[in-house]
C-alpha cells in the first residue's frame, strides 16, 4: 500500500478558526476553505501540518490531527528590517520543521514566493491556490507593496500546480501569465444545519472592508424599513484606516432600527445565523468564489449578490444578480412575498451545491493531484 504523502498548509492565519475558539477575532475566507480541506483530509489518513503565525500556542500544536508549527508574531521586530527578520527566518524554519512532501499555499502575498523558493531548494512540491480573481490580475492583486507583488508573482510561476476556484480565473490565469490550471470546486460541510426559525430576512457576512462595500447592504435596509437585516463581520487585521472604515459602518447601522450590526462572531457562532436567514446577500466588487455562498446554498437559501462568478455545470445559476439598491430592494421583495419563489430557488441553490461543493468531487481532486506530484518527487 503506497503511504499518503505529507501536506503542509501555509496557512499564516489559520490558527484562530482552527484552534482558537472565538478568542482571537481573525477570520478569513481563504482560512475557512483551507480549514474545510484539512478536515477532509485528515478523515481520509492523510498526515497535515499548518505552518501558522505565533498566536502564543506551542510549537507543534495539536488540533484534531493537524500539527501547527508557528512563525512569528505580527508586531515582533524592528519596522523595515522585520520583513526579513523574524518574518522571512522564522517562516523558513517553520517550513523545514514541517518537513512535509507537498506545501499548499493561499492567498496572494509574499508566503506565496517564500514556499516556491522554499520547495525549490529542497526539492519539496508546491501548490499555489487562487483565493480571489484579482491574484490572477498583474498590478491589482489585494497586496499593498510592490515590493510583496513581484514576490507573490515569483511564488505563483514557480508553483509546481496552480488551483483556480472558477473558469474567470483559469482564463486569467492563462492569458496574463501563461500558465495552465486546475479548477477545484471550492469545499464546504456544515457544522450543523438547526430547525430554526427563519427570523432574518436578509443576512450579510463579511469583512468589513470597502471593496466589500457594506454600506450598499445598509443603502437597502434604508429603502426597506419592515425587513429584518442582520451584519456580521469585524474589521481587517488592525490598521488606522481599518478601524476607521469599520467604526463609520458600525455608526451608520446602529441609526438603522431594523438593521442588527454583530461585528465579528466565531465561525462556528456565524453558521447558526445562517441557519435563521430567509436570503443572503454579498455586495463585494469582486471575489473568487465566497463561502458564503455555500453556507447559504447548503441550507436551501436564495443568495444575491453584486458580484457573480462563472458557474460551470448548471442548469440555472444559483446567483441573483444585482446592479442597484433598487434592483436588490424588488429581488428582495418579490422573494420574501412569495414563499413558493423562495423555495424554488433555495432548490436550486442546494441542488448546485450538493453536485458540486459537498465534498467528494473537491477532494477526489485534490487527492489525485496530491498523487500526480508524488509521482513526481
Amino acid at each position: 500500500m503506497v503511504a499518503l504523502p505529507h501536506i503542509c498548509f501555509v496557512a499564516p492565519a489559520l490558527y484562530p478558526l482552527m484552534c482558537g475558539g472565538g478568542q482571537i477575532q481573525e477570520v478569513g475566507g481563504a482560512e475557512v476553505q483551507q480549514y474545510h480541506i484539512i478536515r477532509f483530509l485528515l478523515q481520509k489518513g492523510y498526515r497535515v501540518s499548518v505552518v501558522s503565525l505565533d498566536y502564543g500556542q506551542p510549537d507543534g500544536y495539536d488540533s484534531h490531527g493537524a500539527i501547527f508549527y508557528k512563525s512569528f508574531k505580527r508586531d515582533d521586530g524592528i519596522p523595515v528590517l522585520r520583513f526579513f527578520h523574524p518574518r522571512m527566518t522564522s517562516t523558513w524554519q517553520a517550513l523545514k520543521r514541517a518537513g512535509a512532501d507537498i506545501y499548499y499555499q493561499r492567498n496572494a502575498g509574499v508566503p506565496t514566493g517564500l514556499t516556491a523558493a522554499f520547495c525549490r531548494r529542497y526539492g519539496k512540491k508546491f501548490i499555489y491556490a487562487g483565493a480571489h480573481d484579482t491574484d490572477f490580475m498583474p498590478g491589482k492583486q489585494l497586496i499593498q507593496f510592490w515590493r510583496d507583488r513581484r514576490i507573490y508573482e515569483y511564488g505563483l510561476k514557480n508553483a509546481d500546480a496552480v488551483v483556480v476556484q472558477n473558469e474567470a480565473q483559469q482564463t486569467l490565469c492563462k492569458r496574463n501569465y501563461g500558465m495552465d490550471s486546475l479548477l477545484i470546486p471550492s469545499i464546504y460541510r456544515p457544522l450543523s444545519i438547526g430547525q430554526t426559525e427563519k427570523d432574518i430576512d436578509v443576512l450579510w457576512v463579511a469583512t468589513v472592508k470597502e471593496w466589500k462595500r457594506p454600506q450598499l447592504f445598509l443603502d437597502l435596509a434604508r429603502i426597506l424599513p419592515n425587513r429584518r437585516f442582520v451584519m456580521i463581520g469585524g474589521p481587517p487585521v488592525p490598521t488606522a484606516n481599518s478601524a476607521q472604515y469599520f467604526d463609520g459602518i458600525r455608526q451608520s447601522a446602529s441609526l438603522l432600527p431594523n438593521v442588527e450590526f454583530l461585528g465579528f462572531l466565531p465561525f462556528e457562532k456565524t453558521e447558526a445565523y445562517f441557519d435563521r436567514a430567509r436570503l443572503f446577500m454579498n455586495t463585494s466588487e469582486k471575489e473568487g468564489m465566497p463561502n458564503t455562498f455555500l453556507q447559504s446554498w447548503a441550507r436551501k437559501i436564495p443568495t444575491l449578490s453584486y458580484f457573480v462568478p462563472q458557474i460551470s455545470g448548471a442548469e440555472s445559476n444559483p446567483i441573483i444578480a444585482i446592479n442597484s439598491v433598487a434592483e436588490a430592494g424588488a429581488e428582495v421583495e418579490n422573494l420574501l412575498g412569495n414563499e413558493e419563489l423562495r423555495i424554488e430557488r433555495g432548490n436550486i441553490c442546494h441542488d448546485y451545491y450538493q453536485r458540486h461543493h459537498s465534498g467528494k468531487e473537491t477532494i477526489m481532486a485534490y487527492e489525485e493531484l496530491f498523487a500526480n506530484l508524488t509521482t513526481a518527487l
